[in-house]
Formats: C-alpha cells, structure tokens, sequence
C-alpha cells in the first residue's frame, strides 16, 4: 500500500519514496449533519433536512530508521511532508493479493484533505509507528483525476489510472466529444468563437 500527496504547488510524492510503508488507508463514511426543528405543542421534532459534512481518512504507517540519531531526522521529515495549513490531495494505492511488483491506483479518484489533528509517532528502537488522520475540506466527495479533455485526448484506456470503476463512463469515442462551451460573451463574439 501507499499514499501519493499532491501539493497545491503540484509537486507529488509518495510515502514510499521517503521509506514510509503505509499499512492501510481507511475512508470513513460521510458525516450526516441533520437538522431538526421543534414546535410547540407537537410532540417529537421536525426533521428539517440533512447535509454531509466531513469525511475522515486514516493511514496508519510506520518506518524503520537506520539508527538511533537517524530516527528524528526521518520523523522531522513526516513532518514537513504532511503538516501544511493548505489543504493537498491524496490518493490510494493499493497491490492485489496475488500482484507483485508495485502498488497501483485505486481508481481514478483523490481527496482534497488536510491534516484533522496533529500526531504522535512511537518509537520502539529504530521503528516508528503512528497514524495520519486526514479529513476533507471542502466537499467530502472523491474527485475523479481525470477531465473530459483527457477523454477528448486521449479517450477513456482503463490502464492509465485516469478513470475507475462507478464513474459512468462509457467508452465509445463517438459517445464522448468535448466541446467547451460558455454563455459569456467577450465584446460582440461569443466565448465558444474566440
């Protein structure tokens, strides 16, 4: 398993390239946030709708140091890769059972998260041990790496880990045409003429 972070910057990692091993990546349901109103003389309440809220994503991890003085040296540097007061993507990685070599995406889709608490790392001789918890910041929803221009492109290929499965996507390339177009107008032309 692993964990690709994508900074608002865009530089892009793994946790696997700093020797980070992550040993699950943990997407919880999305937080119901209801809303009830009460009215006098009426017994129970008024259910007045519900919206989501946040949706929280765990990554346990560990890493093994070198040695004892190395151990701060890589738990400073966990630091400054996932403690950021913007918000940064992340993305799933995952191996199937029987797969060896490297992790592959787990669909097509990331999160916009930051950090939902600061964390401890435990150290037992030279491994530390902790855990990332993440929450999403703006919608609680996965998005799809992919646009329509990448389809307009280079179609829909299963094996470029643009796409997962669930996004109903079809993959006739007469079905799919990106055509950008606007209701702005710019001076007397239309967007779409510019």
């Amino acid at each position: 398993m692993d964990v690709e972070i994508t900074k608002q910057n865009g530089k892009t990692f793994k946790l696997s390239d700093y020797d980070i091993v992550v040993r699950d990546f943990v997407v919880g349901s999305i937080e119901i946030l209801p809303t009830y109103n009460e009215i006098e003389g009426r017994h129970g309440r008024v259910n007045m709708g519900a919206t989501y809220g946040a949706r929280a994503i765990s990554v346990p991890f560990y890493f093994k140091a070198n040695d004892l003085l190395d151990f701060p040296l890589l738990r400073d540097l966990l630091f400054e890769l996932t403690v950021d007061t913007e918000p940064f993507y992340i993305r799933e990685l995952r191996r199937g059972i029987f797969q060896t070599g490297d992790n592959k995406y787990v669909g097509g889709k990331r999160y916009l998260v930051r950090l939902a608490s600061s964390f401890d790392i435990e150290q037992t001789y030279k491994y530390g041990f902790g855990e990332l918890s993440f929450e999403t910041t703006d919608l609680p929803f996965a998005e799809s790496v992919g646009t329509t221009q990448d389809i307009q492109e280079n179609g829909i290929n299963a094996d470029d880990e643009l796409w997962g499965f669930g996004m109903g996507l079809i993959e006739e390339m007469g079905d799919v045409e990106y055509v950008p177009t606007s209701w702005y107008h710019v001076g007397s032309k239309k967007w779409s003429e510019i």
